[in-house]
């Protein structure tokens, strides 16, 4: 016999069910519902029922066309003005952040102050500052944002709330991010990797259309990627899944310890401007992506030679990625994918029969904007499930 707490349980359980086959649909009726979970129809129509008084549905008119049988006419579909997620985005020289609806439609995108040289602390003021300025420019109170997602580079223990380990920033494993801006915007916050986060913007709008399982790298001032399999981000453990700048490529590196791994000293966008400026004789500074690119279109023996071998380097990880994972895809994006060197194509040359399945290499579709879609559809499935696990009136 089920206790009230047992169906308490599959209630929330179906609804969430409900949910997610809306926002996947757009709009869909009862009958649709019902079809599409094998849920009955007086279970559908329950559980539709609640979640209207909660106010995260609404009831749309449908032609006779679409509105299939019974309650015809009415769709269902998510209230987009329900709740808002703000997604901050630490990644590169400029503080970004991003303001969507209960749909993971974007309302508006901005940039911010510069990071480049800044604290943990001085970051943590920005984003005070960033995030009540885009819910003033847009007219929206901070009780309407169900959930702020924090993309942030680094080691993270996503279960305390704090950043372990971030080069790029100091102080910030003093500060605990979640409660800091849970106490100050009293609002649910999700701390993520930031490749991590971009990984999931490609399974929601970039690669993911044309396969659930794929390994996305990340190459700028550094070397990263995030592990999706079966529509699943893979995090590890400790959340520390990807960090493939451990990675070693050679026996007598066992004998030294770099300060940010082997691999990451090795590939990475400072490496390859390190290295060509230092061979050609000129200022790293003026070594920028464009000059790069004319230099390969120029057949620059320097930086033919330079992309060759970042090649192989990506080629060894990619072929000891794939021997593990034996994902069909791999996805290259961050700063590497503005240089215009078909590095794709190189490392497609030397990966072939290194593994019985060799992935299809790839560029990010997605840009250095990857991290929205991640981060606006995390921040709705939180919401969204808080509601749904909120006690009824």
């Amino acid at each position: 016999m089920r206790t009230a707490a047992d169906q308490q349980t599959i209630s929330c359980m179906n609804q969430s069910l409900m949910l997610d086959l809306i926002k996947k649909e757009g709009r869909i009726t009862r009958a649709g519902i019902s079809h599409a979970l094998r849920l009955s129809p007086p279970s559908v129509s329950s559980n539709i029922e609640k979640l209207l008084k909660k106010g995260v549905i609404l009831e749309f008119e449908a032609s006779s066309s679409s509105s299939g049988p019974g309650r015809r006419g009415t769709l269902i579909g998510i209230n987009q003005h329900f709740s808002y997620t703000i997604g901050i985005s630490l990644s590169g020289p400029d503080l970004r952040v991003v303001l969507g609806d209960a749909c993971e439609e974007i309302v508006d995108y901005r940039q911010y102050e510069s990071l480049e040289g800044c604290s943990g602390k001085a970051i943590i003021e920005y984003i005070f500052h960033a995030v009540e300025d885009i819910l003033v420019q847009n007219h929206i109170e901070m009780s309407s944002v169900g959930t702020i997602v924090v993309c942030t580079p680094g080691v993270i223990d996503e279960t305390i709330g704090r950043i372990e380990f971030a080069p790029q920033i100091t102080g910030w494993e003093e500060l605990n991010i979640i409660s800091t801006l849970e106490n100050r915007f009293h609002t649910q916050v999700i701390l993520i990797n930031d490749i991590n986060a971009v990984a999931l913007g490609e399974l929601m709008q970039g690669v993911g259309r044309k396969s659930k399982s794929f390994v996305y790298i990340n190459i700028d001032m550094g070397i990263g990627a995030g592990i999706v399999i079966d529509g699943n981000l893979i995090k590890g453990q400790n959340s520390a899944a990807g960090e493939v700048g451990y990675m070693l490529t050679s026996v007598e590196q066992l004998d030294s310890k770099p300060q940010f791994g082997h691999l990451e000293s090795l590939i990475s966008l400072r490496s390859i401007r390190s290295n060509i400026s230092r061979k050609l004789g000129i200022e790293e500074e003026a070594l920028d992506t464009a000059r790069i690119n004319t230099l390969y279109k120029e057949d620059n023996f320097v930086v033919l030679q330079e992309i060759e071998y970042i090649s192989k380097l990506l080629a060894m990880t990619i072929v000891n990625i794939t021997a593990v994972l034996n994902t069909p895809v791999v996805c290259l994006g961050g700063s590497i994918s503005e240089l215009h060197v078909d590095i794709d194509k190189h490392i497609t040359h030397y990966i072939r029969d290194m593994v019985p399945y060799p992935p299809k290499i790839c560029l990010s579709e997605m840009g250095n904007t990857g991290f929205i879609p991640g981060a606006l559809h995390l921040g709705s499935k939180k919401t969204l499930e808080h509601v749904v696990n909120a006690p009824e009136l």
